[in-house]
């Protein structure tokens, strides 16, 4: 931006704001960003700093376009080539040996001129520009502005308002009504002769808004351009904001919308049925943001209607957080059937490429196992057994038991699964503590049962998350053994590292406070393992 334009428009901002007229106002009627309004008033206000002498910055170099060695050939082709395309004009560049892209292409096709040559580098346009926005800021005649821009491109030396509108134009300006004073010096620039690209240009404004301006005058005159009449300022932002808030605690059937919530369009329709005044969506979205609302979306968990929750909650964390030299902590579930088919997943490939799954495919069996992790050294032992039964859980006791006989005591936690809880289960394990006890050699074993819709807080689904990710997703085994080598290669491998690596399996699990914590695990949230 022109160094004098910015300090008239600094000027002007920093008076509009004295009269207490608010960033987005200014911003809109001057069609600029509020970061820039903002600081183009910082630099009119005098700060303690500004009698400090600045220190001298080194110039700066403009950087150089791909473009600029291009220059003439695309003049050249501009002449010979009627209606050159961007996509056109790009194509015959990288036969050239361009190696820009397409933007810069088409931002030269649609850069604006001046009597052909680039507005930004005419010092007279510039100054010209310069002079039209001291006259709207101070309130002044546009016409000797005008006439410098229009010299060499004049087709008409007549200006087309006549005295009463050109004098209302002056006072748009100077009252900060830049739309209206905008919309008159559009009209005065496109009677005089000058380009729509000029004049969209130097206000700013897009060519569809600079016909419809033109179009309307023509049709009703300048009076079109403006408001007749202005429409009565809106109630505060505060009371706004307050009769947003009481339409959304109510639902929108009680404002006759078929809707079971609320959106932005359907509080826009409420609020106006209600108070009878028009309110914009990114208003509406502003008041929220204001008051502390937001749109989520909700999210689905578990939540255990286990009567006996906290008293097993309890109980699991006791148990963990509170284990003696000796006793171990095993987490325990089952995974299957798994299908021997070809699985989706994530999987690079190109943009173009859509990875397909058939829907049907044939049969080339399924299995299922049963896996235990331990809770202090991170290891994984597992099992692949014919069906998810009791029997297969009693096989992976008597393998836990037969690996750990010289620990005090295994502690098993597992889901309210029906066979983790069967009759069967319970008198094999009396009798199995019964005989080790007798004998005295090897571990006893006490369940710590989970309670119901809690799997969250089994740290093996996680593993077996993970294990899916690395060996089933995206895969395609050609048997039950292939399928069997891979998962069961994944878990020596990482059991190797955790053996190298020591840490225990979770993360939060063992500093869990169940006083201050119930509430996020009732809801299912603890998923930090």
């Amino acid at each position: 931006m022109h160094g004098e334009v910015r300090r008239w428009l600094a000027d002007h901002i920093a008076r509009r704001h004295a009269r207490g007229e608010s960033w987005r106002a200014i911003s809109r009627s001057l069609a600029i960003g509020r970061n820039t309004v903002r600081n183009l008033f910082a630099e009119e206000r005098p700060t303690e700093s500004s009698a400090v002498e600045p220190v001298a910055k080194p110039p700066r170099v403009p950087r150089r376009s791909k473009l600029d060695r291009f220059e003439d050939r695309i003049d050249f082709w501009l002449k010979t080539h009627k209606g050159l395309t961007a996509v056109r004009l790009h194509e015959l560049l990288r036969e050239k040996g361009f190696q820009g892209g397409l933007t810069i292409v088409r931002d030269r096709l649609t850069r604006p001129t001046y009597n052909n040559r680039d507005l930004g580098s005419d010092l007279a346009f510039q100054t010209a520009v310069a002079d039209l926005y001291r006259c709207m800021v101070r309130g002044k005649s546009y016409c000797a502005a005008l006439t410098a821009l229009s010299q060499g491109n004049i087709r008409n030396k007549h200006f087309i308002l006549n005295q009463a509108e050109r004098e209302a134009v002056v006072d748009a300006g100077r009252r900060g009504h830049y739309s209206q004073w905008r919309a008159g010096v559009a009209v005065e620039m496109s009677a005089l002769g000058i380009g729509s690209r000029t004049i969209s240009h130097v206000l700013s404004m897009s060519r569809t808004t600079l016909r419809k301006v033109t179009a309307a005058h023509r049709a009703h005159g300048l009076s079109t351009s403006k408001k007749r009449n202005p429409k009565a300022p809106g109630p505060p932002i505060g009371v706004k904001a307050k009769r947003l808030l009481e339409i959304l605690h109510q639902k929108p059937l009680a404002f006759n919308i078929n809707r079971s919530n609320w959106n932005r369009p359907a509080l826009a329709h409420a609020y106006e049925t209600t108070y009878g005044q028009r309110i914009g969506l990114s208003t509406i979205g502003d008041l929220l943001m204001r008051s502390g609302y937001t749109i989520k979306k909700a999210k689905r968990c578990l939540t255990s209607p286990d009567p006996r929750y906290r008293e097993k909650v309890e109980l699991l964390l006791h148990t963990l957080q509170n284990l003696e030299p000796g006793d171990l902590f095993f987490f325990v579930d089952e995974l299957g059937p798994l299908r021997v088919k070809k699985h989706g997943g994530r999987i690079i490939v190109r943009k173009d490429e859509l990875p397909r799954i058939p829907k049907i495919q044939p049969d080339k069996g399924s299995l299922t196992m049963a896996a235990a992790l331990s809770a202090t050294a991170n290891q994984v032992t597992w099992l692949y057994t014919p069906a998810k039964d009791s029997k297969a859980m009693v096989n992976l006791i008597e393998l836990l038991f037969n690996q750990h006989t010289s620990a005090r005591r295994l502690y098993i936690t597992w889901d309210c699964a029906s066979w983790h809880d069967s009759a069967l289960l319970v008198e094999w394990l009396d009798a199995f503590n019964a005989e080790t006890q007798r004998v005295g050699i090897g571990p006893l074993v006490q369940l710590v049962p989970l309670p119901v819709s809690a799997q969250f807080l089994d740290v093996l689904e996680a593993v077996f998350s993970g294990m899916k990710r690395a060996v089933i997703h995206h895969s395609d085994y050609e048997s039950i053994s292939a399928m069997k080598s891979a998962i069961s290669q994944h878990f020596r491998e990482r059991n190797a590292h955790f053996k190298g690596n020591p840490k225990r399996a979770g993360k939060r699990i063992w500093e869990l406070d169940f006083f201050n914590d119930m509430e996020s695990l009732r809801a299912g949230d603890y998923r930090e393992w």
